[in-house]
């Protein structure tokens, strides 16, 4: 729905000037020009947090393996939406 892209588009902005304000995420040796380290990565809700409590609901966090990369997720916050079931006839 476009009132769904337009409220996503939204949030994006404003996460984005957030981790900006917080010059960026250091996750393992990122610095910026000045040689100081983002701050951002504590705002992160779920990488790297596995097992922790989901900072919404409590719900341990979990993961897996995706293409080669892991996700992490709260099952409570995020529940699997099954596909859509095709009518479309072969």
């Amino acid at each position: 729905k476009p009132h769904h892209w337009a409220t996503l588009a939204t949030h994006l902005r404003a996460i984005l000037a957030e981790a900006i304000n917080a010059r960026g995420s250091t996750i393992r040796d990122y610095r910026t020009a000045d040689g100081t380290p983002g701050a951002f990565a504590a705002q992160h809700a779920v990488y790297n947090r596995t097992g922790q409590p989901c900072r919404r609901c409590a719900t341990p966090l979990r993961s897996t393996r995706l293409a080669g990369r892991t996700t992490t997720w709260c099952p409570t916050c995020q529940p699997r939406i099954p596909p859509a079931v095709s009518h479309n006839p072969l």
